[in-house]
């Protein structure tokens, strides 16, 4: 998977060492000695000395501390933010929550045809015609015509009108870099949305060194693409796309591997909007004007198209860390609290939700739902209060199912693949480019249930070796406790 450019911005004077570090604990003080100097000698191994590092771990059984290194230190947490998120969706919406797009008519219909407009009112159901939900979905545009066709209609005298008067009209995430918003990672969420916001275009790539040439895309609209993408001698898709909100026009850099053909580069469209109405206008076979409004169109309900249930969207938030499905469920939050998806009230809605559960707002300072801006600071700390918090909940167990197991799914699919306690994690991984973090549930050799949070900010080795910190970190819980 393509990771994002983000450079992580910290904005703070370091002016110790990591041994400096505050590892005083404000819980029952059951760290030892021994873990504490282990840590330590696992710092200095994998050369994070002068990194930033938040590790804590609690007991869910009785509240120790068996981890505390950095603890309450603003870091940048990455993707692992989306338990948050997920979180509170599990507690406002329900698991059986689905999230709706209606379609109305405004006339007759007669012989059919419809003698005034339809409308489809969209609510942010960013799952319409995904691929993450292919074999279990009735979210499509085949079949909305099919639905139409049954309710007599199959001709349309008059408009589509697209109603997303239940979002706010910037979708683009105002924190989020422009180096990540043109790729398919950084896709927006709008009202309406479909194919999870993103095409992809196909390369051919020559020998390294030279420019490759793009054969086609998959976007509904017309995209002018300026290409800069050269073939090199590696494996990675080292590609990224660059785009304005509602512009026809994206830049391609960077690198593919060399002597390919059809070779796949994801864009996110930055034409949502324009690029929905197009796709409906192929699934119906009609050409009819496309009117898009920002006030609520009103109308006869014909019927209603759902989402999978919401614990299903967690799943593949979590297992799979989908940031366009991150920010469906924290402005669709927002939307069920307060009429409006808009990022300033899902950021209420989160901050609310973390000050209910005890935490001070001096330890977290959020601006997206997924993780990707660089801005967002929050501790370790108030990471596992989360987890605590969730696991004395009555869908804990539904929750802790959305997580990622090693070995199984998801982002931890060759994590710890060799480690005989591997069945007992359920997390979530974090990574921006200077960014790493794993948080969730693990099970101890002793059957302690824990909850741990992991996060480490500006390291100069390779990300993938942090895995193996990580790892170690966990081989200290699975043995001490």
């Amino acid at each position: 998977m393509k990771l994002p450019l983000t450079t992580i911005l910290i904005f703070s004077v370091f002016l110790s060492t990591i041994w400096g570090f505050k590892s005083s604990l404000n819980e029952n003080q059951t760290q030892s000695s021994e873990i504490q100097t282990s840590i330590k000698a696992l710092i200095s191994k994998y050369a994070l000395e002068k990194s930033m590092i938040g590790l804590h771990a609690k007991s869910l059984d009785n509240g120790d501390v068996y981890i505390a290194f950095g603890h309450d230190q603003l870091l940048t947490p990455a993707s692992v933010q989306k338990l948050v998120t997920t979180s509170a969706a599990f507690k406002y919406l329900g698991k059986d929550y689905k999230l709706s797009t209606k379609v109305l008519v405004q006339g007759e219909i007669s012989n059919g045809t419809l003698y005034g407009n339809l409308i489809i009112k969209g609510e942010g159901d960013a799952t319409f015609e995904s691929k993450y939900f292919e074999k279990h979905r009735n979210n499509t545009f085949n079949n909305m015509t099919v639905q139409l066709a049954a309710k007599g209609i199959q001709h349309v005298q008059g408009k589509i009108i697209l109603d997303v008067s239940s979002y706010e009209n910037q979708a683009e995430v105002a924190h989020w870099m422009w180096q990540d918003m043109g790729n398919y990672y950084g896709a927006a969420v709008y009202a309406l949305n479909h194919n999870d916001n993103s095409f992809t275009i196909f390369f051919n790539s020559p020998a390294a060194g030279q420019r490759a040439t793009i054969s086609s895309n998959t976007s509904e609209i017309n995209v002018a693409i300026d290409n800069y993408v050269k073939s090199y001698d590696g494996r990675s898709d080292n590609a990224y796309v660059y785009s304005s909100p509602y512009s026809n026009k994206i830049v391609v850099r960077g690198e593919i591997p060399q002597n390919r053909t059809n070779f796949k580069v994801k864009a996110s469209q930055p034409n949502l909007l324009k690029s929905y109405g197009e796709a409906l206008k192929k699934a119906t076979g009609w050409n009819n004007e496309i009117e898009i409004t920002e006030n609520p169109a009103e109308g006869q309900l014909l019927f209603i198209l759902e989402s999978v249930p919401l614990q299903d969207i967690i799943s593949a938030t979590n297992q799979r860390s989908i940031n366009l499905f991150a920010e469906q469920l924290f402005k669709h939050i927002a939307f069920y609290k307060y009429g409006i998806g808009s990022t300033e009230k899902g950021l209420t809605c989160i901050s609310d939700y973390l000050k209910n559960l005890g935490i001070s707002d001096k330890d977290f300072l959020l601006h997206d739902g997924s993780g990707l801006s660089p801005f967002n600071i929050t501790t370790a700390n108030t990471l596992t209060s989360v987890l605590s918090s969730v696991s004395q909940e009555s869908y804990f167990a539904d929750f802790k199912k959305t997580l990622a197991v090693p070995g199984e799914n998801g982002t931890l699919k060759y994590f710890a693949q060799n480690k005989k306690w591997k069945s007992h994690v359920f997390a979530k991984t974090g990574t921006l480019s200077n960014s790493r973090s794993l948080a969730g549930y693990f099970t101890t050799s002793t059957g302690s249930q824990v909850a741990f949070v992991f996060i480490v900010n500006n390291f100069t080795i390779k990300g993938n070796t942090l895995q193996l910190f990580f790892e170690e970190l966990l081989d200290l819980l699975y043995i001490n406790y």
